[in-house]
């Protein structure tokens, strides 16, 4: 009965038809090249009718193919496969003015536009998004009134490295052999052997919250730390949370096995179908708060992000909720084309002393400036709502708008009236005589993984011992023994459970 259903459900996504009438404004409209000639039959071209053969002078044909080559633009990496929509933050909490001067926490009620990306990770476009390996990502950018705030965060809690150095290397893991471009079962268990500190996000990733039902009911973490300044100058080190009302569901392996098949972009078209609905997600937006006393009591250091922020420790402030309630009208111009970046932050919004997130600020506008090129600023889902125009950022490919006009392309100047915004919070940046860090090159890889695992139920530990082995039976034998050697010194039942789980007679995890 299970499986009729969902062959049914499966039937029904797969042959849904999105496509909508258009409702024109009644102006008749005719077929035109790209520079607005108008032309009377697209399927036919101009050749010779002795031989049939093209001639360029045909410009129609050329500009169509010429733009047909050029339609995509390069993938994110990672991230690549994902989707999106428009919505809007609500704040609820009566002072949260209190921790951050920034616009869109300024009364309760106040309402800020938004446009979110929701996305697999790391693979690349177009594979099937129901993997259990990946890690999904919740980009949402808020259109305030000093500026477009971007907030990156993910479907795990910590990350699977601590320095900027390592993000090429892990991303690496998940690619093709340069030897014969075919996946390599044995480099993302080699790079994890030899990168402890990442052992915990794959506990995590193969547990329950590794694989959500849908994207809809997914929580996901910033993992690296920012800060809120109020109007005082007071500074808060913040992690943030974005908490979905709806109530958490994982997917059973086996489900996600056939959707794999049969709808590859399940959590997408999911996500389309329920706002098209009318059943739009809403989540809640926390915000986790260091203060000076409580990083002299921890014994590690809370800008490392492979640790978990307990909520015990951490105290949680709930800021306002996220709500999506608008599909895209065109997802390439409208999602596809965002270039969401955690270095876009607005006065009452910072950076932190985490040293991942320093190196996350230069990697995705440099990145974004290698995929959209320069002036990507100025397409309509990147501009801020409020923002102005820098006169001295000029020129560069496809420039649009004003490009700045007539006014000088230098500042200071004796001939336009700029001025500079007064905003001096983040000018003594507070971290040595405030915030105790313990240091992270002997840190503790093992001891918050244990405490994530015993923290699973028996059920969950098995579940989460068979997706882990699933996907490390392809690599060698070797391999799979130095991370069981590994995750001994985590937990030794964690150890048996995947040994058994990967049919290894050995016994290895249990100390003579």
């Amino acid at each position: 009965m299970y499986c009729t259903n969902l062959l049914l459900f499966v039937i029904i996504y797969c042959f849904s038809s999105f496509h909508k009438a258009a409702h024109g404004s009644g102006e008749k409209k005719y077929n035109a090249t790209n520079a607005g000639r108008r032309r009377p039959e697209t399927s036919q071209s101009e050749f010779f009718p002795k031989n049939d053969i093209y001639v360029l002078s045909d410009t129609n044909l050329m500009k169509k193919l010429s733009h047909f080559v050029r339609e995509k633009v390069i993938d994110r990496k990672p991230f690549s496969t994902g989707s999106g929509a428009f919505g809007f933050f609500e704040c609820t909490l009566p002072d949260a003015h209190v921790y951050s001067k920034a616009k869109l926490f300024s009364k309760v009620g106040k309402r800020t536009p938004i446009v979110a990306r929701l996305s697999t990770g790391p693979d690349r476009n177009g594979v099937a998004q129901t993997v259990q390996d990946d890690i999904y990502g919740f980009a949402i950018r808020f259109y305030t009134e000093d500026g477009n705030w971007d907030l990156l965060t993910m479907s795990l809690p910590v990350s699977t490295f601590r320095s900027p150095q390592r993000s090429p290397e892990a991303t690496h893991t998940f690619d093709e052999n340069p030897e014969n471009n075919l996946r390599d079962s044995n480099a993302h268990v080699d790079f994890l052997t030899s990168n402890a500190e990442g052992l915990h996000s794959m506990t995590l990733l193969y547990s329950d919250i590794g694989l959500p039902q849908d994207w809809r009911m997914m929580t996901t973490y910033s993992v690296c730390g920012l800060s809120l300044v109020n109007k005082d100058g007071k500074i808060y080190h913040v992690r943030f949370t974005v908490k979905a009302k709806q109530k958490y569901k994982f997917m059973e392996f086996e489900t996600a096995r056939i959707l794999r098949s049969y709808i590859p972009d399940y959590y997408s078209r999911d996500l389309y179908v329920a706002i098209e609905r009318g059943k739009f997600p809403e989540w809640t937006l926390i915000a986790q708060i260091l203060t000076p006393e409580i990083s002299k009591k921890l014994d590690f250091d809370p800008f490392d992000p492979t640790k978990i922020w307990d909520e015990k420790i951490f105290p949680e402030i709930h800021l306002g909720r996220i709500v999506l309630n608008e599909n895209p009208t065109n997802w390439f111009s409208q999602i596809e084309q965002a270039a969401m970046n955690p270095g876009n932050i607005v006065p009452g919004i910072g950076p932190s002393p985490d040293r991942l997130q320093q190196g996350r600020f230069y990697l995705y506008k440099d990145a974004q400036r290698a995929r959209l090129k320069e002036n990507h600023r100025y397409w309509a889902t990147n501009r801020p709502i409020k923002g102005q125009e820098n006169p001295t950022y000029r020129d560069g490919t496809c420039t649009s708008r004003k490009n700045g006009g007539p006014e000088p392309n230098y500042y200071p100047n004796s001939f336009t009236s700029i001025e500079t915004y007064p905003d001096n919070s983040m000018k003594d940046f507070p971290t040595g005589n405030l915030i105790h860090r313990a240091e992270t090159q002997n840190s503790d890889n093992y001891s918050q993984v244990n405490q994530t695992w015993s923290s699973f139920g028996k059920l969950q530990q098995k579940r989460q011992a068979r997706r882990l082995s699933s996907d490390l039976r392809f690599a060698a034998k070797e391999f799979q023994i130095r991370l069981l050697k590994h995750i001994r010194l985590v937990n030794e039942d964690y150890c048996e459970n995947l040994r058994l789980a990967l049919n290894i007679t050995e016994r290895l995890c249990f100390q003579a």
